[in-house]
């Protein structure tokens, strides 16, 4: 990797940052704020950031509309839309961004929280107000709404009974 010696010019600074950017992005997609932050804690300057943040957005190398959608994906199986949300905005990805990729994710909801009931209780049902709140407590810290595992878990019990 490239190193700052703090004596480069501008020019040597940009060329460095780009060639940083791609090997930062070669081992591991990153959205735009994620690589920026990377290039700022390596000690570039702003229009060398902003120079290897453009080049990189030129060749398409780095997108989050991309990255969410991707994310989102992997992710909506065990994961609930409010964790799910928090960590892209955690990343940096615009709210928008995570409000249109959201559109286009599956709505199966209801079938992770299923899956993460069945999972955790290892198919048997709780055996007192204690269990049953850890269980529900378990399930809303994974971002699902209260109402989702409130339903889901009603659900279980009618099926399981």
């Amino acid at each position: 990797m490239p190193r700052l010696t703090g004596n480069e010019t501008e020019e040597e600074q940009k060329k460095k940052a780009k060639l940083d950017a791609m090997l930062m992005l070669q081992r591991m997609d990153r959205t735009e704020e994620q690589l920026k932050r990377k290039l700022q804690e390596k000690g570039y300057s702003k229009e060398a950031q902003e120079c290897a943040i453009d080049y990189v957005k030129s060749y398409h190398y780095i997108d989050d509309v991309r990255y969410a959608s991707r994310y989102i994906e992997q992710n909506q199986n065990r994961k609930g839309k409010r964790l799910i949300k928090a960590e892209l905005e955690q990343k940096g990805v615009d709210r928008s961004i995570i409000e249109y990729c959201m559109e286009d994710a599956d709505d199966c909801e209801w079938d992770a929280v299923t899956e993460l009931i069945k999972k955790k209780t290892k198919g048997q049902m709780p055996q007192n107000e204690k269990e049953w709140q850890r269980l529900y407590a378990y399930c809303c810290r994974r971002g699902f709404s209260f109402h989702t595992v409130k339903s889901a878990i009603q659900r279980w019990i009618e099926n399981n009974l």
